[in-house]
């Protein structure tokens, strides 16, 4: 009888056991848990990194999909400049739970500043969709976006966060930057004029703003920001690109041709001042003294040669100077595939009495712009002038 008591008594201390077992074991792992990761993140913050990847690696080694220790691990990796590690480490936290957000956002970002703007926008959209409307990644998408050029997404993606981030400079300066590249200069001034007033002394909002107002033709007011701002930095070139633009917008061609001359000696190898000191001299009916600067433009070929080469033809086929106009114009055509110069190539064989060519040419532009009227009349001439050779011929 002792023996069963004693059994029953035995027995029931067991059960007893294993049930306080069952219930505080997970208790007593979570404890370890947070000790480990308390051990972990104090060393991060100490910056011991050597302690910090061994309390991890060993969590790790216990659980490889413990994603907690696994972001830690990357943020170390920021810090001593491995981000290819990192990107690696992140990649696996998202294959373990595709809605991690802190792990999506870190990788968009980190892709934006390696200059993988695709990959960066896919990081930042992912991460949107489980999170709508978070105004750190619509940013950071917004920039992936306009660093890809594709300003009509960036627009939509600000816009729905307008709301949360009216009093953000961030937010100000690159909306008022995409609107701006949209060609939706109102609305961009209204941004960088609320972008100025949070930040009054941030210069590229000045010449941000300021180049809006000129594009819109509200040239007072452009060169009212700029003028105070290269009394401040007279060696601005963009600032003294865009006062030049307000200048020959004003119909101020002697203080353009001033500005571009205060640019081809600041910055030689920048295209922008002598393509400004050009267009001063056409406005001040001086063509002649445009060709020198037009044909540096063309030298230095580091953007605006298909302008430069489309003046030069103009001034040319002013002069009747056809076959140097016809060589302009074919290199203006070559890097725009525009219908103008083709149709001025096609005047040009047609002046030179090459028939044959300028039919060919007015041909392709029907081609491009099939209502083009001037090139219908240069078909029907250049047909007419082909007819006639072969009775000349005979005389």
């Amino acid at each position: 009888m002792s023996k069963i008591v004693l059994r029953s008594r035995c027995c029931r201390v067991v059960t007893v056991s294993v049930a306080g077992l069952i219930f505080i074991l997970p208790l007593l792992l979570l404890a370890q848990d947070v000790i480990e990761y308390k051990q972990a993140y104090d060393a991060y913050k100490a910056k011991n990194w050597a302690a910090a990847h061994k309390a991890i690696d060993k969590a790790v080694k216990k659980d490889p999909a413990n994603r907690k220790y696994l972001y830690l691990k990357a943020l170390i990796l920021l810090r001593e400049k491995r981000s290819a590690e990192a990107i690696r480490i992140l990649q696996k936290c998202v294959s373990l739970k595709p809605n991690d957000y802190q792990s999506l956002f870190l990788l968009g970002r980190l892709f934006l500043k390696r200059k993988d703007y695709q990959k960066s926008a896919d990081s930042f959209e992912q991460g949107l969709a489980y999170r709508p409307g978070d105004y750190q990644g619509s940013y950071g998408l917004a920039t992936a976006y306009v660093k890809l050029h594709n300003y009509k997404k960036a627009a939509k993606v600000l816009s729905k966060v307008r709301g949360k981030a009216l009093n953000r400079f961030q937010f100000n300066y690159l909306y008022g930057l995409v609107l701006r590249s949209l060609g939706r200069y109102e609305e961009a001034i209204k941004y960088l004029e609320k972008a100025r007033l949070l930040k009054p002394e941030h210069v590229q909002t000045q010449l941000s703003l300021a180049d809006a107002y000129q594009r819109s033709g509200k040239q007072k007011e452009a060169m009212a920001i700029l003028k105070p701002l290269l009394a401040k930095k007279p060696g601005n070139v963009e600032a003294l690109n865009t006062l030049g633009e307000a200048q020959l917008g004003a119909g101020d061609y002697k203080a353009a041709l001033s500005t571009g001359n205060k640019m081809t000696v600041i910055a030689a190898n920048d295209y922008r001042g002598y393509m400004l000191r050009a267009r001063s001299w056409q406005g001040l009916n001086r063509p002649e003294k445009a060709v020198p600067d037009l044909k540096k433009v063309l030298e230095l070929d580091n953007g605006g040669a298909c302008n430069a080469a489309t003046l030069l033809a103009s001034i040319y086929y002013q002069r009747k100077e056809f076959l140097v106009a016809e060589q302009y114009y074919r290199r203006a055509y070559k890097c725009q595939r525009t219908v103008t110069p083709l149709l001025m190539l096609g005047h040009c064989y047609y002046r030179e009495g090459q028939y044959d060519k300028s039919l060919q040419t007015y041909q392709k532009v029907l081609k491009l712009d099939p209502n083009n009227v001037e090139a219908q009349q240069g078909v029907k001439s250049s047909k007419e002038q082909l007819s006639r050779k072969p009775k000349q011929a005979k005389k």
